[in-house]
């Protein structure tokens, strides 16, 4: 229990629940929202939800409830109703990873170049760029953390040991060193096989962490796009199966945020309306942490009736942003990429010459290609971390909402990308750096 006032404890759940025991999220930001009970979700058999509670009254965050035989939406809301401790409910949602596979052709990584990163490289890796470090949250698949690229760019809890069973530094998870995996409630966050008919499909997170952070100037495979002083922190919500639950993204979202984050990086989506996701998000902003989420793969148009999580909610939070793909080939909007000048706010690259992607980490210290706005979020993640960490290398404060507007402001203005992609814009790394520079 938690100080914070008086609390009202209500009685045990009714039997027509089913709880599952999920990991604990201590030094939250209290959530604020209205309860939001959606009829049409909760009064079916087997229909999930996840609850958020405040710290006051519980250390753990997020729980999953299910229920096991049809209940009335009337009982429901009594039920919940006069409960103080309820900051929200909300669906519970299967989101999934976002990229589109192919066979590799291309060995260059293409994208660095339609970002003017070596422009910008000769300042970022000069003796009189930046050095402070940045940290960003790969929540995914897993990221194999035993790549020979990411040797020396991982994060580590340097408060925790590992391989003693015990919580060190009590922040409710035990041997977290390099992460969490919160789909097995194990400090593993590596990769785990996922069953057919997506074999394969675990990789997903080792080639994103890449893209944004593989290590530069080692002699070995790749560069990612902000190569070094980055520490890739591995938050695995999916486990061993090709769905990531809302409660294991919004409990990986505050272990970002209480363990020191700089960047949360979702390549990940499904469709539909959580505002514990929402809140989540909220949250991150608040507390410094800046948000990058993929846009889609459907190549169809996102608006209010088309709504896509948790991209969708970037729109209305500043410092989180949602990520659309470009060809780098031609800097159009990618064949795949969900569209719209409201709900994608930047564009990146996500492919070449429309089916080869990019090129990346992937598990087993190999190399392949993967095409997806999955793709282009860590690139635009990886633009991002550049700036904070120029930022902090000038002693200015890097907010999330500071951030954002950099980018905005030094992102290209791309006449195919109008009506695609808000205002246009497409991020340009070397104008940022040059914008940053002016500027302070």
């Amino acid at each position: 229990m938690r100080d914070g006032g008086p609390v009202t404890k209500k009685p045990p759940l009714p039997n027509f629940f089913k709880s599952f025991d999920l990991p604990k999220v201590f030094d939250i930001v209290p959530l604020i929202s209205p309860l939001n009970l959606p009829q049409k979700f909760f009064w079916k058999k087997d229909s999930e939800f996840v609850v958020i509670r405040y710290p006051r009254c519980s250390q753990q965050l997020a729980s999953h409830l299910k229920l096991d035989r049809d209940v009335s939406f009337e009982e429901l809301k009594n039920y919940f109703y006069g409960d103080n401790c309820l900051a929200s409910i909300s669906p519970e949602i299967s989101l999934h990873t976002l990229a589109v596979t192919n066979d590799p052709e291309y060995t260059n990584q293409t994208h660095l170049t339609s970002l003017h990163a070596t422009e910008a490289y000769n300042f970022l890796y000069g003796p009189s760029g930046p050095t402070s470090q940045v940290t960003i949250a790969i929540i995914d698949s897993g990221v194999d953390i035993d790549h020979e690229d990411f040797s020396g760019n991982l994060w580590v809890n340097s408060n925790e040991t590992a391989g003693n069973s015990v919580d060190d530094d009590h922040n409710g998870y035990v041997d977290d060193v390099n992460g969490y995996n919160f789909a097995s409630n194990t400090a593993n966050p590596r990769p785990q096989a996922w069953p057919a008919p997506n074999t394969g499909g675990e990789s997903h997170g080792t080639h994103v962490a890449g893209l944004a952070a593989a290590k530069a100037d080692n002699s070995k495979g790749i560069a990612g796009v902000m190569g070094k002083n980055i520490k890739i922190m591995s938050l695995n919500v999916f486990g061993a199966t090709a769905g990531a639950s809302t409660t294991n993204i919004i409990n990986a979202i505050y272990y970002a945020i209480d363990n020191g984050a700089d960047i949360i990086n979702l390549s990940l989506g499904g469709y539909g309306v959580s505002e514990s996701i929402f809140q989540a998000l909220k949250n991150a902003a608040a507390s410094g942490v800046m948000v990058f989420a993929a846009a889609g793969n459907d190549g169809s148009l996102l608006d209010d009736g088309h709504f896509i999580l948790p991209a969708s909610y970037a729109q209305s939070i500043m410092g989180v942003l949602s990520v659309g793909a470009t060809d780098d080939n031609d800097g159009k909007i990618a064949w795949f990429s969900n569209y719209s000048s409201r709900y994608v706010e930047i564009a990146s690259s996500g492919t070449h010459s429309g089916n080869n992607g990019l090129k990346s980490t992937l598990p087993g210290n190999s190399y392949g290609f993967k095409q997806g706005t999955s793709m282009a979020t860590p690139v635009a993640a990886g633009v991002a971390a550049w700036a904070i960490s120029y930022l902090k290398s000038l002693g200015v404060t890097p907010t999330p909402m500071l951030v954002e507007q950099f980018l905005q402001e030094t992102s290209d203005t791309v006449p195919d990308l109008y009506g695609k992609v808000s205002r246009g814009q497409r991020l340009n790394l070397l104008s940022l750096v040059n914008k940053i520079g002016d500027c302070f």
